[in-house]
């Protein structure tokens, strides 16, 4: 089985465009993850948690900072999520797949005072990340121009 993942020139980013199901919201959500290797656990960034209504303030805190490209910031835990990614068989066989991936905890940024007053219709530039506990579980990777495929998931 494979991945595939995108590549927009503007952003000089793979990424994967996937659905994200949680206990607030019972239907799958649209959802882009970078593929970033230098994270370690898939998360939710601040524009998705307030484009996704993630009451944040009541989620549990986690009992360490966390250090990211803005500075320390503690995350906060979102329980019982189900993110769904696009995925084919083979080269020759590229029958549309997706994997579902189940959180029974994954981390989300809760959004600073410069992500309040988020205009949902601008262009997004902050997007959630797909991290090592996911990424790891692909065993070859090999880029294709605009595209970025993962093969092997090992779950």
């Amino acid at each position: 089985m494979r991945l595939v993942a995108r590549v927009r020139p503007e952003w000089n980013q793979a990424y994967v465009q996937g659905t994200i199901k949680f206990q607030h919201i019972p239907f799958r959500v649209p959802i882009i993850f970078l593929i970033d290797t230098g994270c370690s656990e898939t998360t939710i960034l601040q524009d998705d948690v307030i484009r996704l209504g993630i009451d944040w303030k009541y989620l549990p805190e986690k009992n360490q900072d966390v250090m990211t490209a803005s500075g320390k910031i503690r995350s906060r835990v979102l329980n019982d999520v189900d993110i769904f990614l696009p995925a084919e068989v083979s080269v020759v066989d590229n029958t549309p797949r997706e994997y579902q991936i189940h959180y029974d905890k994954i981390d989300i940024m809760p959004p600073r005072s410069e992500h309040q007053n988020l205009d949902l219709e601008r262009p997004r530039d902050c997007f959630s990340l797909l991290g090592m506990d996911v990424l790891s579980n692909f065993r070859k990777w090999r880029w294709e121009s605009d595209r970025l495929i993962l093969n092997d998931i090992g779950w």
